[in-house]
C-alpha cells in the first residue's frame, strides 16, 4: 500500500507541474518594430504579434512618409525609405485593433551614411548571387 500511495503522489505532483507549466506559457505576444541606417535609407521593419493585423505609419525627423507599412497578424513587414546622412529619428506609429495609434510603438534614432554607388553595386551584385552575407548595407537584405 506503501508504494500506490507513493505513486499517486508522484502523479498528483506531475499534474500540478504541467497545470502551473501551462499557466505560465500563456503571455501574450506584443507587437514590435526595428529600424536600422544604411546608405541614404532607412529599413523599417514591423511585427504584427498582438493577433491582429496592423497598418503602420513611418515618420523619420518627424515627417510621415507616405509608404505605410502592412502587417498581416502573426507576421512582419519591411519597408526602406530615402534619408539624408546623419541621425535621424525614426518613429513607428500603427493602428487597428489593439494597436496603440497616437503613441509610437517604436522610436529610435539611427545613422544614416553617406551614398556610395560603387558599394551598393557590388552590393547588389553580391545579393543577387545569393550571397547576403557578404552585404555591407544591412537595408539591401531581404
Amino acid at each position: 500500500m506503501h508504494s500506490n500511495a507513493r505513486r499517486g503522489a508522484i502523479v498528483a505532483a506531475a499534474a500540478v507541474s504541467i497545470v502551473i507549466v501551462a499557466g505560465t506559457g500563456s503571455a501574450h505576444a506584443k507587437d514590435s518594430a526595428d529600424a536600422i541606417g544604411g546608405r541614404e535609407r532607412i529599413k523599417v521593419t514591423f511585427t504584427s504579434d498582438a493577433g491582429s493585423p496592423a497598418d503602420c505609419d513611418v515618420r523619420i525627423d518627424g515627417v510621415v512618409r507616405p509608404d505605410s507599412i502592412s502587417a498581416p497578424a502573426g507576421d512582419s513587414a519591411s519597408q526602406v525609405f530615402a534619408a539624408e546622412p546623419g541621425t535621424r529619428n525614426v518613429k513607428v506609429y500603427c493602428y487597428g485593433p489593439g494597436a496603440g495609434g497616437s503613441n509610437p510603438h517604436f522610436e529610435e534614432n539611427v545613422t544614416v551614411a553617406p551614398a556610395d554607388p560603387m558599394l551598393d553595386l557590388v552590393d547588389q551584385a553580391m545579393a543577387g548571387v545569393g550571397s547576403s552575407a557578404l552585404v555591407s548595407d544591412p537595408t539591401l537584405l531581404p
